[in-house]
């Protein structure tokens, strides 16, 4: 017996060792978007906005081109969360991406709850990596913000391949769009705001001097119009009085749009937005090269606002469920339902301190957007949207983009 009991402890000790570790239409038919005495479309500069968080900047990601489909391959690593923000659902874990299927194939149908948590969580993680104070207590303004700011961290690199440039278009939580489509505060009209500089607006071409009010110590030229060019808001017509004056002519489009059951605030104009593009988001369910949403900063006093815009870079169309605005009286518009297959045209943009005959519109793309967002962080613009047949299409609840008005774009940008 004595002799069996060490030859038993050796076949055990044996078998343990062996054991392994897991491892769009024509430009002709667009109205051309209204360009004021001087170009009405700035970029805000970085000390506008003050950040309190770290410096840190983290190492761009590539990204792989397509966004489906979801292998069912068994994940052999735990879940690296900035990777989960970063990257692609299709490079995501395949067991996260098989629990989730149903979202990221089919997002407005789906039930969100638990991805959100899911995500939130995510950003939470990448942002505490980053060096974010108190990054899982966030919620709200508060985490979109902190986004945003670990976004301008990050910067867009000159020479970037279209996998890095991916990267910087990450995936939000539905709670954010939610927060944002429907905070009736983020409908902001049309406005200057007086004493705000934007930078890139010099009139190189024509040297023309802006009036005693629009200069300050900013400016470096006498024809530098940054202090003009300040306008925030929707609706280009400045002319519907104040934030009060304006909640009581928006308008809800609940009646076709909810967003976790909540309505989708619209405004009673046509809804073009002038502010600053301060970060590309991913749309649900949408390759990036083919459209991303674009969240714009606008400014009320001390007060800041957001928007969310659809920019697509290819023709598509809209679903039986996607709502328009519909021009009925002057610039009081309604809502409807746009119909299923009515086509969405492609952006374009122009350079907006060039006249129009000098500067045509031209079609975008993701490339295009993101070498602007490079040479001006932040860049102030102005959104226009499609208004062919007097019909502005929201989709998913924002609207559609159809044109850009940008400024003193380089030489080489549409090589």
């Amino acid at each position: 017996m004595t002799k069996i009991i060490p030859f038993i402890l050796i076949l055990l000790l044996t078998s343990c060792s062996a054991i392994s570790s897991p491892a769009k239409p024509p430009a002709d038919t667009l109205p051309p978007p209204t360009i004021l005495a001087t170009p009405a479309s700035p970029v805000i500069t970085a000390s506008a906005v003050p950040s309190e968080t770290p410096t840190i900047t983290p190492t761009a990601t590539e990204v792989p081109p397509t966004e489906t489909p979801f292998p069912s391959e068994t994940p052999t690593q735990a879940v690296n969360y900035t990777d989960i923000v970063l990257r692609p659902p299709n490079e995501w874990p395949a067991d996260i991406r098989t629990q989730f299927n149903a979202v990221l194939t089919d997002p407005w149908h789906a039930d969100k709850t638990e991805f959100d948590a899911f995500l939130t969580r995510a950003w939470h993680e990448a942002l505490k990596a980053d060096g974010v104070a108190n990054a899982d207590r966030l919620t709200g303004y508060d985490l979109l913000n902190a986004i945003v700011e670990y976004a301008h961290r990050r910067p867009i690199v000159e020479g970037e391949t279209e996998e890095q440039m991916l990267s910087h278009i990450p995936l939000l939580p539905f709670s954010l769009h939610e927060l944002i489509r429907t905070d009736m505060n983020n409908l902001v009209l049309f406005h200057h705001e007086p004493g705000r500089y934007v930078e890139g607006r010099v009139d190189y071409l024509y040297k023309r001097v802006p009036s005693e009010e629009f200069q300050g110590p900013l400016q470096k030229f006498p024809y530098d119009w940054g202090y003009y060019s300040a306008w925030y808001g929707y609706g280009f017509n400045g002319g519907l009085g104040t934030h009060e004056q304006m909640l009581m002519i928006s308008d809800q489009i609940s009646d076709h749009q909810e967003f976790y059951g909540k309505p989708i605030v619209g405004i009673r104009v046509i809804p073009g937005v002038a502010g600053d593009l301060t970060m590309l988001f991913r749309l649900p369910g949408i390759d990036p090269r083919i459209a991303v949403g674009g969240l714009v900063r606008m400014y009320e006093g001390n007060a800041v606002r957001y928007a969310e815009l659809f920019i697509p870079f290819e023709g598509n169309k809209t679903t039986a469920e996607d709502a328009c605005l519909d021009l009925t009286v002057g610039r009081v518009v309604t809502a409807i339902l746009c119909g299923e297959g009515r086509p969405i045209g492609y952006t374009e943009m122009r350079d907006s301190m060039l006249l129009a005959n000098q500067a045509p519109l031209r079609q975008i793309t993701l490339a295009h957007l993101v070498y602007l967002m490079r040479i001006y962080p932040d860049p102030h613009l102005a959104f226009y949207p499609d208004v062919e047949g007097m019909k502005n299409v929201w989709k998913d609840g924002i609207p559609v983009v159809s044109s850009i008005s940008a400024h003193n774009l380089p030489e080489d940008f549409w090589k």
